[in-house]
């Protein structure tokens, strides 16, 4: 009975649904809540994401040198670090760098942890941004960290071409310390895109050691790989990005110290193969802070 009528199916099966329905609205409640605060952390990273400027205009500039391969001057840094306020000086990661490489040498960058070593072969590669001597040289004064970002955003837009802080003769080709591993098969990595050139290819799989792993292999060097190297062991995949560098037979490496992720064995094997062996005749920097080598660097 309600208010003292009868109770009848059909008034008991709307209501019953329509309680349902409200209960399933306050349940539903507390996820909206976690997406709607999912939704709005993401779109903040997609649009920082976006709003990472742009390598700068002629920072590293491809020209005929008559003394070096490489020549990097000047003051560099990844971003500057989100502080309430800092003094410019303290936000550079390579401070007043002069480095000149000759053509065909193999030089070494030793340091501890930290010390910069990627950061030295990444301003190399013009993946940091170049800041002009006036600005680090001027009265040191405290930047907020909005002037900080505005100054960033600033100096992305600068030109660079007629006074480029990296200059360089021939192609560059860069193996990073953490592999990058596309999605595809081993064959296909090692390629990027370019054509096979059998002989250098069976070389550069021989140097870098990368033999025996294909044999056991499902399907060899056409065995497809997870993304991010899912599949492969740290040594492969530091052996895997190794030989796309080596392949692409640039003039100028950059190594940040591939050999480090290698057992001791299979890294001498490496080194005297890849960098004294197929690549003796290309400049090469590598990045390390193992001291075993220095006594063979130029």
């Amino acid at each position: 009975m309600i208010h003292g009528g009868n109770l009848k199916l059909g008034l008991v099966v709307v209501g019953q649904d329509y309680i349902n329905r409200v209960f399933a609205c306050f349940n539903a409640f507390p996820e909206m809540i976690n997406w709607i605060s999912e939704f709005m952390i993401w779109e903040g990273k997609v649009v920082a994401f976006l709003q990472v400027p742009n390598q700068q205009i002629g920072l590293r500039t491809l020209q005929k040198l008559e003394d070096a391969a490489v020549h990097i001057k000047g003051d560099f840094s990844w971003g500057f670090v989100e502080k309430s306020e800092a003094i410019l000086s303290e936000c550079l990661t390579l401070h007043h760098i002069d480095l000149k490489v000759q053509k065909g040498e193999f030089v070494c960058v030793i340091g501890a942890v930290g010390a910069g070593k990627t950061s030295l072969l990444n301003a190399i590669g013009g993946n940091l941004l170049f800041v002009p001597e006036q600005l680090v040289s001027e009265k040191p004064k405290r930047w907020s960290n909005a002037q900080l970002k505005d100054l960033a955003l600033e100096l992305a837009s600068v030109d660079c071409s007629l006074h480029s802080p990296v200059v360089h003769e021939g192609a560059m080709t860069i193996a990073e310390q953490r592999a990058w591993i596309e999605n595809k098969t081993i064959r296909q990595i090692i390629l990027f895109g370019r054509p096979l050139d059998q002989k250098r290819y069976d070389e550069t799989i021989q140097a870098c050691q990368l033999q025996n792993d294909l044999a056991i292999l499902p399907a060899g060097d056409q065995t497809e790989i997870g993304e991010a190297g899912l599949n492969l062991s740290g040594g492969q995949k530091a052996r895997v990005s190794l030989a796309r560098a080596v392949y692409a037979d640039s003039e100028i490496l950059l190594l940040d110290d591939p050999i480090s992720a290698l057992d001791a064995d299979v890294g001498k094997k490496v080194f005297h193969q890849v960098i004294k062996g197929i690549c003796k005749h290309k400049t090469i920097i590598l990045a390390t802070h193992a001291v075993d080598y220095l006594h063979l660097a130029d």
